[in-house]
């Protein structure tokens, strides 16, 4: 299942939990966040995940060209490795991209946080 991040708030898996006793994974796909009209390209090597809640186990890495159920192409995928920490009722990760962008003026280096909040229940 692929979810859409509308831009003005943290996606919430309302009904999609994780269970307190396992390590996850959560996928970021930075492809709908590049403006293509500002010639804008990721920097590799600068993202980051931080978490409340859990652990990050592996920091973002690239997981290349996916397609989701729906048979939608994502070219830059990123995923998050984590494990939920003792108590914890509900999991935010926070992935934070960078990229450069080199239109009509060179903005220069800019950094984009993608937040998701997941509940933590025993399945």
């Amino acid at each position: 299942m692929s979810y859409i991040h509308t831009g003005k708030k943290p996606v919430y898996f309302r009904d999609d939990p994780i269970d307190p006793d396992s390590t996850d994974e959560v996928f970021f796909v930075a492809d709908n966040w590049l403006r293509d009209d500002l010639l804008e390209t990721l920097t590799e090597g600068s993202h980051v995940a931080t978490a409340t809640g859990a652990t990050i186990v592996e920091q973002p890495r690239a997981v290349g060209p996916m397609v989701d159920n729906e048979g939608t192409l994502y070219q830059h995928v990123y995923a998050v490795r984590f494990t939920v920490a003792s108590g914890a009722t509900e999991v935010t990760i926070t992935y934070r991209k960078s990229t450069t962008t080199t239109g009509l003026v060179n903005l220069g280096r800019t950094n984009h946080d993608h937040t998701i909040r997941i509940p933590v229940r025993s399945l």
